[in-house]
């Protein structure tokens, strides 16, 4: 048979879409931007500060729209250790704006490690969901896979936090700069 007479096989090509995120949105700490060598080796990296309050202690963006149940979607940035003290561990989540649905991956930034994602509420890890790290320049590039929530469609956020250990994010600030990021991103899988 001739190539030319083969049937067609058509295949599903899933495609993630980028959004335009809004932010950064700061909790219980300062931003500081173009303050850190970024991905490419200028100073084009954002810093995070915590304060020395007793809280969860983030930045975070968001596209401000809502998205449809059971949209599977990538969370993605650069990111690396700050000066301060809690400087080792970031939980790196795409969620709702109170938290209560969506995933995230435990970030080491010491070890560059990725744990695997974990589902908040209604949020699901279908085939395909995965977390990453990959060393670039002194930081990270990280993403994290899966889908917001299966029954809800708030917008989703992505979200920074910086923790004393992994689990642990809600802490007692030291007021030090945690880590440095840039190229924060979110696309949905069409």
């Amino acid at each position: 048979m001739q190539p030319w007479s083969q049937p067609l096989l058509w295949t599903k090509v899933s495609v993630c879409v980028p959004q335009t995120l809004t932010g950064p949105t700061v909790n219980a700490g300062t931003n500081t931007p173009n303050n850190a060598i970024g991905a490419t080796g200028s100073m084009t990296a954002s810093t995070f500060a915590e304060n020395t309050l007793t809280a969860n202690h983030n930045v975070n963006y968001t596209t401000g729209a809502t998205v449809a149940a059971n949209s599977k979607m990538r969370g993605s940035a650069w990111i690396a250790r700050g000066t301060g003290t809690n400087n080792r561990y970031v939980r790196f989540m795409v969620i709702n704006s109170l938290s209560t649905y969506g995933f995230f991956t435990e970030l080491d930034l010491q070890a560059g490690t990725a744990g695997a994602p974990v589902a908040l509420g209604t949020g699901s890890l279908p085939s395909g969901s995965g977390a990453t790290i990959t060393p670039v320049g002194t930081g990270f590039n990280v993403s994290v896979t899966g889908v917001l929530s299966t029954t809800q469609t708030g917008p989703p956020f992505v979200w920074m936090s910086s923790e004393t250990v992994p689990g642990t994010f809600f802490y007692v600030g030291t007021g030090t700069q945690c880590f440095a990021y840039e190229s924060v991103g979110l696309c949905i899988f069409s």
